[in-house]
C-alpha cells in the first residue's frame, strides 16, 4: 500500500471516493454547452512532470481525450469519454481509461466510472462546477481504511492563463488536501477549464513525496 501511494495522485484518490451529494438526485436540464460536449470532439494534451512547478519537464508523452458516444439514460445525456496515450516517438495510441460524463441542471460536469445503463447506483463526483462560483465541497479522504486528511474543493475567481503559448480565460476549480498524520503539508490540485473549450490545464501532486504531474492542452476539436 505504501509504495502504491507514492504514485497515487491527489486527483486519482479523490476520484475514487468523492461525490457531490447535492447533485445525486438532480435531473439534468443542460442549457449551455460550457464544457464543449459533442460526440467526436477531442482534446490533445502534453504531459509534464517534476519535483516542483518551477521544474516541470515534458515527459515525452501525449494524452488524447475523445468523446466516442452519446446516449440518454434516466433522463440524462451521457457521453463516453475515452483517454488514449502515446509516446511521441511511437505511432500507436494505447487505451488509458474510460469514464462517463454528464452535465446536471446546476451546470456541473459529473463523472461516473461505469456505464450507468449497466451500473445505476454509482457514486457521482463533480469534475468541475462550470460557472457556479458558489460551489464548494469537502470530504475526508479514506483509503485502505486510513485517513489522508480532508479535501476542500472550491471554485475560484477567473484568471487568464497561458497554456502552450495560447491565452485562455480559466474558471479554476481547486482541491486543497489538508495535512494530517499521513499528509505532512497541504496538497493542491488545479483544474482549469475555459468556456466552450473544456479542460486546458490540470496540475496535481502525488500523495507521497514532492512529485507533480501536469497536462497542458495543445489542440482540440469543437
Amino acid at each position: 500500500m505504501k509504495n502504491y501511494l507514492k504514485i497515487l495522485s491527489l486527483s486519482t484518490m479523490c476520484l475514487l471516493i468523492a461525490c457531490d451529494k447535492d447533485d445525486e438526485q438532480v435531473i439534468q436540464e443542460e442549457t449551455v454547452n460550457f464544457f464543449n460536449l459533442k460526440t467526436g470532439n477531442y482534446w490533445v494534451y502534453k504531459n509534464y512532470d517534476g519535483d516542483s512547478i518551477q521544474n516541470m519537464k515534458f515527459s515525452n508523452t501525449l494524452d488524447s481525450v475523445v468523446l466516442t458516444d452519446k446516449f440518454t439514460f434516466d433522463k440524462k445525456d451521457y457521453f463516453r469519454k475515452e483517454t488514449f496515450y502515446k509516446n511521441v516517438d511511437a505511432n500507436t495510441w494505447n487505451s488509458k481509461s474510460v469514464y462517463y460524463i454528464s452535465v446536471n441542471s446546476k451546470g456541473h460536469l459529473i463523472t461516473v466510472g461505469k456505464d450507468p445503463r449497466e451500473s445505476n447506483n454509482q457514486k457521482e463526483y463533480t469534475t468541475h462546477p462550470g460557472t457556479d462560483k458558489d460551489f464548494s465541497y469537502q470530504e475526508e479522504i479514506i483509503y485502505g481504511g486510513e485517513s489522508y486528511g480532508t479535501v476542500i474543493c472550491k471554485s475560484e475567481n477567473n484568471q487568464t492563463i497561458n497554456v502552450e503559448g495560447k491565452d485562455y480565460v480559466s474558471y479554476p476549480y481547486i482541491w486543497r488536501l489538508q495535512p494530517n498524520e499521513k499528509v505532512k503539508k497541504e496538497l493542491v490540485s488545479e483544474f482549469h477549464y475555459a468556456k466552450n473549450v473544456g479542460l486546458v490545464k490540470e496540475t496535481t501532486p502525488m500523495i507521497s513525496g514532492s512529485f507533480i504531474i501536469e497536462k497542458r492542452l495543445t489542440s482540440f476539436k469543437n
